[in-house]
């Protein structure tokens, strides 16, 4: 496309429109005056369209050991991608001691995949966890914080007994 710059030549931009949502661009700029053709720019590119609007929902705990915690989540909706595909997630964890969450599974690039576990955890800690979708364009905001203690189930008290019982109670 060719552009005309404004009289003062200040300002060059020209819009382009009839593109698609999470298409990449590429564009190069050239000069020309009377003495001919200046070189062209660098590349530039683009993806047109937004990081996904919303998070996913539905972080919750989908399997527990004495050291590690799965996570599952539902699936972010097409209409919140922002117009590209979906790339994957990520998941965000503390170390079960309320501090910075940081990233421990980073799927940006299996769609399909909506559940991580964590190993090497410490039974009796509160772990906290946030889960963001992923495009090409960029990374979508975090769910809520979910919080799970690390826990199993106690087993069977051994060897019961009574201790003492009178006629109104044992």
């Amino acid at each position: 496309t060719r552009v005309v710059p404004d009289p003062d030549n200040t300002v060059l931009s020209i819009p382009v429109g009839g593109l698609s949502q999470g298409s990449r661009y590429q564009f190069r700029v050239r000069a020309v005056n009377p003495a001919g053709r200046g070189t062209a720019s660098n590349i530039v590119s683009t993806i047109v369209g937004t990081a996904p609007t919303a998070a996913p929902t539905g972080l919750t705990r989908a399997a527990t050991t004495s050291v590690s915690l799965t996570w599952a989540w539902i699936p972010l909706a097409d209409m919140y991608t922002g117009g590209a595909p979906l790339g994957g997630y990520r998941l965000y964890m503390d170390t079960g001691r309320d501090d910075a969450k940081r990233l421990v599974y980073d799927g940006s690039d299996m769609p399909a995949v909506t559940e991580f576990t964590a190993t090497s955890l410490v039974c009796g800690r509160n772990y906290r966890a946030q889960v963001s979708a992923v495009t090409r364009i960029g990374e979508g905001p975090r769910s809520e914080t979910v919080e799970f203690v690390l826990a199993h189930t106690p087993s069977q008290p051994r060897a019961a007994r009574l201790i003492s019982s009178s006629t109104g109670s044992i």
